[in-house]
């Protein structure tokens, strides 16, 4: 009766931990980035994402949903959705004028909802020193932002200049993944 009993939660847990997380597909190719072009006057690259992995996130100041795409990272300013963004650095003759645009784009709107996202996205935190009492840091949202029915700020892809670095000039070439947050009436 034990067993069975142990077994039956145990089940029941696995259930609950396997509604909280996911996975979106996007795309019947693997993640990755390819340099289809390098010459004197510019670069080319394509980007492929296969899947977006969510989980669901306790937090005090509600549930949100943490979003992720293996191998990238995520952008950086607190209290905003946290999202997967890729960051190369590329070296770049010095002299030359930098811009990053769209040549190609074929983009997917998604239904989060449809999708099983029912939460808004889980906003970023600042780094936290192990000996710090987590209790007593705060959760930061930033209200005003996630209250609003717009795209997130910025851009899908941009260059940052780095500065140099043994004689190279470098600059990160940044790939951004776009949200709409819907505000609070909408969400289900």
């Amino acid at each position: 009766m034990k067993k069975s009993l142990l077994m039956l939660m145990l089940l029941a847990v696995a259930g609950l931990l396997a509604a909280m997380q996911g996975t979106i597909n996007l795309s019947d190719s693997p993640t990755a980035s390819n340099l289809l072009r390098n010459t004197m006057d510019g670069l080319s690259v394509r980007y492929n994402i296969q899947q977006l992995d969510y989980k669901e996130v306790e937090t005090p100041e509600g549930v949100f949903t943490d979003l992720w795409v293996d191998g990238y990272a995520s952008t950086n300013k607190t209290g905003y959705p946290r999202l997967p963004l890729l960051r190369q650095i590329i070296s770049v003759p010095v002299g030359a004028e930098v811009t990053a645009t769209f040549n190609q784009r074929q983009s997917r709107s998604l239904d989060l909802n449809a999708n099983g996202i029912a939460y808004p996205v889980f906003p970023r935190q600042e780094s936290v020193s192990k000996s710090v009492d987590p209790a007593t840091v705060p959760f930061v949202v930033e209200r005003d932002f996630y209250n609003r029915n717009a795209w997130t700020d910025d851009a899908p892809v941009s260059v940052t200049e780095l500065g140099y670095m043994r004689g190279e000039r470098l600059f990160a070439l940044i790939l951004f993944l776009c949200v709409t947050i819907p505000p609070p009436d909408r969400r289900k």
